[in-house]
């Protein structure tokens, strides 16, 4: 994972990335949109220059100012892609399998799926077994950069990412976009940027933890499938317990019993 995470990038990464950004967004404080660097990327005299800003970003975690601020433009709420292709590759392989939620090759229906089948056996044998929906309140704002870090670096991610991460996220400056003027810049001290491309994994990395505590607590039962009535000579083993799913923060938490809302260790 370190080696595909800090390989150099090539000219031709830097000019894919650049073909698949948006091409109606609103620029950064250098006020050059992803069109006019698309042009500037395709100028040769200035390739090798670019080619040794993102390399210096990568390897040493030196950025130009204009990446270090941020504009953010409040609208309602409604119902650098190179680096993030490698994080997704990266993430796929450590991120705990019960979190569905912007990891490729995997499904939300597949969780879906398995609360149906949960709530229909519950339903049949009349269950006194819980099913506990969290959500996270204010997700992205409450993730905290040293713990983020740390999380980061347990899952063996590269130290040279990671302070590309902490510099990027929570060393920047942030001015407000209100119709058209920009208030006193802030300094960003916690919380993942909505919108950010990045953002949904680091979630994930961050939360992932909490997944596997539920996951290998020895206390929490889950739910429990029964064994289905076979004929003799078929030997069909039922699924195993079932603890928790998750799609971003939301979750489902399934236990046993009333009694493991408060479980026996903390009694203690």
């Amino acid at each position: 994972m370190a080696d595909l995470l800090t390989a150099p990038f090539s000219f031709d990464d830097i000019l894919q990335a650049s073909t698949r950004s948006p091409h109606s967004s609103s620029p950064g404080s250098d006020g050059l949109p992803y069109e006019a660097l698309s042009f500037l990327f395709r100028f040769e005299p200035l390739q090798s220059l670019v080619l040794d800003v993102y390399n210096q970003a990568l390897e040493s975690a030196i950025f130009p100012a204009s990446w270090t601020i941020t504009s953010t433009v409040l609208l309602p709420k409604k119902g650098n892609l190179n680096l993030l292709s490698r994080m997704r590759l990266s993430c796929s392989k450590i991120i705990h399998r019960v979190q569905k939620g912007f990891m490729p090759g995997r499904f939300i229906g597949d969780n879906g799926l398995l609360m149906q089948l949960v709530k229909t056996e519950a339903e049949q044998r009349q269950s006194t077994e819980v099913g506990l929906l969290l959500d996270q309140e204010m997700a992205y704002d409450r993730v905290n950069p040293e713990y983020l870090k740390q999380v980061l670096l347990k899952f063996g991610f590269p130290s040279t990412i990671v302070q590309i991460i902490d510099k990027l996220f929570f060393e920047t400056q942030i001015q407000i976009n209100v119709n058209g003027f920009f208030t006193s810049s802030l300094k960003q001290t916690r919380g993942l940027r909505q919108g950010d491309a990045l953002s949904p994994l680091l979630f994930n990395i961050a939360f992932d933890p909490f997944l596997r505590s539920i996951e290998s607590d020895n206390e929490l039962q889950g739910f429990q499938f029964r064994q289905a009535a076979n004929p003799a000579d078929l030997h069909i083993v039922p699924p195993p317990p079932i603890k928790i799913l998750a799609y971003a923060d939301d979750v489902a938490v399934f236990l046993s019993k009333p009694s493991d809302f408060v479980p026996q260790s903390w009694k203690n």
